[in-house]
């Protein structure tokens, strides 16, 4: 009988995904990746999965839009690591900053939009980023705050999508 689920992929993603994988475990998922072919091509997948850049970026949406943030975060941080410098690098960088926003850590998210700004200010992504600034200080009350970084928004990147949606929160 195999201890396996029915989609081999979905039994990859679980034993790939485990942060406390032992080295016995390993060994009894190449034993059964030898055994079954299913099995066999579900690893060719899953290991693509857990190291392509696109792959990875679409899983961290995948997991912010199904509202697990933290599963986003664990992906991205992946992605950073194997891909530094990778041209979706400043996508990451924001998206790890929604990921803390929409866990309410609206310091570390602060923090994190800055990153995306201090090292890719030429990106569209900065723009938002400089935009959710704002809304993390709207969430914590400071509204005052919260409009400085709109404005910068409105100034720094006039004609972006960012700059408009800066433009509606203050009510121009």
């Amino acid at each position: 009988a195999s201890t396996t689920p029915e989609e081999p992929r979905v039994f990859f993603q679980i034993q790939l995904a485990g942060t406390q994988t032992t080295p016995s475990d390993v060994r009894a998922i190449i034993v059964q990746i030898k055994s079954d072919s299913r099995l066999a091509d579900a690893f060719i997948g899953s290991t693509k999965l857990f190291s392509d850049p696109d792959a990875l970026i679409s899983k961290a949406e995948e997991h912010l839009a199904a509202g697990r943030p933290k599963a986003a975060e664990a992906v991205l941080e992946r992605f950073l690591t194997l891909h530094p410098g990778h041209k979706k690098e400043p996508e990451a960088l924001y998206r790890r900053a929604e990921a803390a926003f929409n866990m309410n850590d609206y310091s570390g998210a602060v923090l994190r939009f800055q990153d995306v700004i201090d090292r890719h200010k030429k990106s569209v992504w900065a723009a938002y980023a400089m935009y959710r600034q704002g809304e993390c200080f709207e969430a914590q009350g400071q509204k005052d705050n919260a409009k400085l970084f709109w404005e910068d928004v409105i100034r720094l990147w006039p004609d972006t999508k960012a700059a408009r949606l800066a433009k509606k929160k203050l009510g121009r």
